[in-house]
């Protein structure tokens, strides 16, 4: 292992003592919230976690390393992944183009080395790695896993090993991690940990589960927001302190968690899609007589909550769709809000509002 590699490996990004620490943090957060929704939770501070720490590659190529690192990193007991683990997988996962500009600027922040020595450290490894490329191609290798042995081999000194994790009782599982490995080995165990014996989880079929968290897998589909107005991970206790104090009905769980869970889906910044509701229904306050049909669709999707009153998923949905498909083709000069005002509200300064909530929300939150 490299000087370099060293360095990266020594810089953790997450590990078990932070898991034990987000299990408990979510079971005392979040006591009356079910099992399904603390593990929802779990997942999604384990996948910002991994997210938030790659480099600034593109979207695609992000969720190709953050799933590789989740299939290959986790077990159903532990899940460590460091710097070094990154490099290894963006290196197998990214395109050159991205590699030669994201990663090195990333590397170069991580370590404390001369930049020139990580220009060479990132060469090596790149041309290590097109070597075994071609070498396993030549030599048509069916197996997997006789392809990852013999590049562990031949990079022993370039790139850390890789552990393989799909042995043995794991095995018969290979196919569904492909889609499905966060679900099995994070969120599925996490369940069982949490729990509360008010439903059966434990029993819950297999399919169930991945249907039940699907949208986990699905954060970051592509759009044309701007960055910060994409997802992004929140600090939802705050967010949601935040609401208790304003006497929001939307604090409650069951609008909380959609409104999250919708913006996951649609690659929104969740504190938008709360701005909206803010600008639209003043976040629905708890003494308003109508407040359980208001809460129903916030957003005012379909004119207003009165013409169409639904439930807050599908509104949310209806609202999260809307904002993305008005969001194409922004000319670069407009504010990426003031293009939805034109096809969301009748009110020319309905984004002003909206900005200002945002903003606000923002400030308090992060």
């Amino acid at each position: 292992m490299t000087p370099i590699s060293k360095q990266l490996s020594k810089k953790e990004v997450i590990n078990n003592n932070q898991i034990k620490e987000i299990k408990e943090a979510i079971n005392i957060q979040y006591q009356s919230a079910t099992s399904k929704e603390k593990a929802t939770l779990f997942a999604k501070s384990i996948y910002d976690i991994i997210d938030n720490s790659l480099p600034n590659f593109s979207t695609q190529s992000k969720r190709n390393v953050r799933m590789a690192l989740i299939n290959r990193k986790l077990s159903t007991n532990s899940l460590s992944i460091n710097a070094n683990d990154i490099v290894e997988y963006s290196i197998e996962f990214v395109p050159l183009e991205e590699l030669n500009k994201e990663l090195l600027i990333w590397v170069k922040n991580e370590v404390e080395v001369d930049p020139d020595l990580v220009e060479k450290y990132l060469d090596n490894l790149l041309n290590s790695y097109k070597k075994i490329e071609s070498e396993i191609a030549a030599s048509n290798y069916p197996n997997l896993n006789e392809m990852v042995e013999i590049a562990n081999i031949q990079v022993d000194e370039a790139i850390s090993p890789l552990k393989e994790i799909f042995f043995s009782e794991q095995k018969k599982w290979r196919a569904v991690f492909l889609g499905a490995t966060l679900i099995f080995f994070v969120i599925l165990p996490i369940i069982l940990i949490f729990d509360n014996s008010t439903e059966k989880t434990i029993d819950t079929p297999i399919n169930e589960t991945v249907k039940a968290v699907e949208k986990e897998i699905k954060v970051g589909i592509p759009n044309e927001l701007p960055s910060h107005l994409q997802y992004k991970s929140i600090n939802d206790v705050k967010l949601r302190a935040w609401l208790e104090e304003r006497d929001s009905l939307l604090a409650d769980e069951r609008y909380f968690f959609t409104i999250l869970e919708v913006a996951a889906e649609f690659n929104i910044h969740p504190l938008l899609l709360f701005a909206i509701t803010g600008q639209e229904q003043g976040f629905v306050p708890r003494n308003h007589k109508n407040a359980t049909k208001i809460a129903n669709n916030p957003f005012n999707v379909f004119h207003s909550w009165k013409d169409f009153n639904t439930n807050i998923s599908e509104s949310s949905q209806i609202a999260a769709r809307t904002i993305v498909n008005v969001s194409k083709d922004r000319p670069k000069d407009v504010d990426p809000i003031q293009w939805i005002n034109r096809k969301y509200a009748e009110d020319k300064n309905w984004w002003l509002g909206v900005s200002t909530i945002f903003n606000q929300l923002v400030e308090a939150v992060q």
